[in-house]
């Protein structure tokens, strides 16, 4: 059931070219004065153009897609964007279910690491593969998929994207990028989901985990679930209704930490003995 770590660019029937002018927007995203992504329709084809990467264009149901790279942008971090971003977008047209988060596997048994934007998400799973030689699924997209009434969770990712302080805790080489893929013991196969934990900066002298269930859980996890089809409210209800489908088979909490280095282990730990406690026997 796993699926490869370079998403395809191209699927399906030919699409047609990209065409701005065309274009309906209804979603962008800016830092500072500049515009990154925006996504709308070009007549009945749903379009996510990114102006450091490249255009998606995609059939309203997902059975087709191309993605066009920006001429000269970086490969490794074309591959980032496509593996990620990307593929969430053409799976939520198909009905399938993404969290944007990391994922890191104890045992066989994954955890999905969610949170808000620089939450720590990435430095997270990486501390959980070299603190507790976790296995690595995926540096920013939980890609669900269901079976026998559980969750599973698919590698999409082959290493984390680590800014400057973090590679420097870890002992990783200096480099002039902003962000560096660091290379980790990945998972070729998917995994159950035992846990979602949601990353969340608090001033506390030790690490909290709190468990959150019900409704509680459900409004936690909704801000993260990766969205394309803004303006379709039956898209909108089928998202709704997949994730209150696979709520019920999670655990999920809330980590409640300082953001810092040297807590880290500790939260790593908490982390650890939750996945044991919640698993099934024998299954770690």
């Amino acid at each position: 059931m796993s699926e490869s770590f370079v998403f395809p660019l191209t699927s399906g029937v030919e699409l047609p070219a990209f065409d701005s002018g065309a274009c309906v927007w209804h979603s962008e995203q800016w830092a500072a004065d500049r515009l990154l992504l925006r996504l709308g329709r070009q007549g009945p084809h749903y379009v996510a153009e990114d102006t450091r990467y490249g255009t998606l264009i995609a059939a309203a149901d997902g059975t087709s897609h191309r993605f066009d790279a920006l001429a000269g942008a970086d490969p490794l971090l074309v591959e980032k964007f496509v593996a990620s971003l990307v593929r969430s977008l053409v799976r939520q047209l198909q009905g399938k279910l993404s969290l944007h988060g990391s994922v890191v596997a104890f045992g066989g048994n994954a955890v999905a690491l969610v949170g808000s934007a620089f939450a720590g998400k990435s430095t997270f799973a990486h501390a959980c593969v070299q603190f507790a030689h976790a296995e690595f699924l995926a540096d920013d997209t939980v890609a669900f998929v269901a079976e026998s009434r559980a969750a599973w969770v698919e590698p999409v990712q082959r290493g984390t994207w680590l800014l400057a302080e973090s590679r420097a805790f870890f002992g990783l080489a200096e480099s002039a990028e902003r962000k560096v893929l660091a290379e980790a013991n990945v998972s070729h196969a998917a995994r159950p989901l035992r846990l979602v934990v949601l990353l969340t900066d608090a001033d506390v002298d030790a690490p909290e985990l709190r468990h959150v269930a019900g409704f509680d859980a459900f409004r936690l996890l909704l801000p993260h679930v990766f969205r394309f089809a803004h303006d379709d409210a039956r898209l909108r209800r089928r998202e709704l209704d997949a994730l209150a489908d696979v709520a019920p088979h999670l655990r999920v909490f809330q980590l409640r930490r300082k953001r810092d280095f040297e807590t880290l282990r500790a939260q790593v730990a908490l982390i650890e003995q939750a996945v044991r406690d919640s698993a099934p026997s024998g299954a770690v």
